[in-house]
C-alpha cells in the first residue's frame, strides 16, 4: 500500500495494482504522482483510489456486469464515495492489452497511453462525464492539462 498524498493526513491512499501483483514500479510512481497533481489541480482530496492495471477480459467482464455493455472496454472507473465532498474514492481498471493497442494505433508508447486511461478514468471519479462528443473533447483536453511532452511530463494546471 503507498500513500496517496504527502502531508498531515495519513489517511489517504492510492494503490496501484497489475493484475493483483506487484508491478513496474517507475509506472506506479508516475501513477501515484499524476492523480496526486491531478487531485491538487481539480480541488479534490484524494481519500483512496486503486488503480487496477489489468487485461480485456477482466475489462469486459466488469463492463457485462456492471454496465450491461457487452464491449471490450480501455478503462472503467467505479465512485466508492458516499459523500464526493468530503473526498475522492474509488476504483480505477485499466486494461493493458487495449492500452497496448491503442498507443501503438496513436503513436504513443504503452505506457504514456496507460497514464492517459488512468487519467480519463480519475476525471471521472472527479465528476467528468461524456454524454456525447463535445463533452468527452473537453474531457480529454482537460486530462491533457496534466501530461506533457514525450515522457508525459506532469505538471499542474
Amino acid at each position: 500500500m503507498v500513500e496517496g498524498k504527502a502531508g498531515p493526513d495519513k489517511s489517504s491512499r492510492l494503490d496501484v495494482v497489475f493484475n493483483g501483483k506487484p508491478g513496474d514500479r517507475k509506472l506506479e510512481k508516475r501513477v501515484r504522482k499524476v492523480l496526486n497533481v491531478t487531485a491538487q489541480g481539480e480541488g479534490k482530496e484524494l481519500k483512496r483510489v486503486t488503480v487496477i492495471l489489468t487485461d480485456d477480459l477482466n475489462l469486459l467482464e466488469l463492463n457485462r456486469l456492471y454496465l450491461q455493455d457487452d464491449a471490450p472496454t480501455d478503462v472503467l472507473s467505479f465512485d466508492l464515495s458516499d459523500d464526493a465532498r468530503e473526498g475522492i474514492e474509488g476504483d480505477i481498471y485499466v486494461s493493458l492489452d487495449r492500452a497496448a493497442a491503442q498507443a501503438q494505433a496513436l503513436g504513443y508508447s504503452t505506457e504514456s497511453e496507460v497514464m492517459r486511461l488512468v487519467l480519463h478514468g480519475f476525471l471521472h471519479l472527479c465528476g467528468y462525464d461524456h454524454a456525447d462528443d463535445q463533452a468527452l473533447k473537453e474531457m480529454i483536453d482537460r486530462g491533457e492539462q496534466y501530461l506533457i511532452g514525450d515522457e508525459d511530463e506532469i505538471v499542474g494546471n
